[in-house]
């Protein structure tokens, strides 16, 4: 059964108690709608009961992305093919991993030969996109990359795995001036 509740409520190690997570998720799921969509809906149901409804789109988009890069090029889009996924919150970060054990790439090759950055896209260089549409069928993954990168405040690959973290604002308290 999937790992889903609240981390209190976990029997888990000290030192995993000691990490400040308020909820995780740690998953196994096949590269099928259902199962990407099973995880996507666990997420985003963390966000709302959190109070971070705000960043539902943003993750949910994230994580399609990442699950169908996976499924698609590391295992040339076999969906049957597994892929670990982690979901860790905290107070102030929430952080994702996926590893596939699939055709994994070279992420900083793929940042220097790419045809749009996350810059470009903040900055409507209109040119990198008229650039990307022209080379469109050899661009693999790009816009969903780009998509997480703009998304996330970090984004790292290493050995398989995609590492995505995103920092959270402190909740503001209420003025009682």
């Amino acid at each position: 059964m999937p790992n889903t509740l609240p981390i209190d409520e976990i029997a888990v190690e000290e030192k995993d108690r000691e990490t400040g997570y308020l909820f995780r998720i740690l998953d196994t799921v096949k590269g099928t709608y259902d199962s990407i969509h099973s995880i996507i809906e666990r997420v985003t149901g963390d966000l709302k009961r959190a109070g971070l409804a705000d960043l539902v789109d943003g993750f949910e988009t994230c994580i399609l992305e990442a699950m169908e890069n996976s499924t698609r090029y590391a295992y040339g889009g076999d969906p049957e093919a597994t892929v670990d996924f982690q979901y860790y919150r905290a107070e102030k970060h929430i952080k994702l991993s996926i590893r596939d054990f699939g055709a994994g790439f070279d992420y900083e090759a793929f940042k220097r030969r790419r045809i749009i950055t996350p810059e470009d896209a903040r900055s409507k260089n209109f040119e990198a996109y008229r650039r990307y549409g022209n080379n469109y069928p050899n661009t693999k993954g790009e816009l969903g990359l780009l998509l997480i990168e703009m998304f996330m405040d970090s984004v790292e690959y290493e050995n398989n795995t995609l590492l995505m973290s995103k920092n959270l604002k402190p909740k503001s308290s209420p003025d009682n001036s």
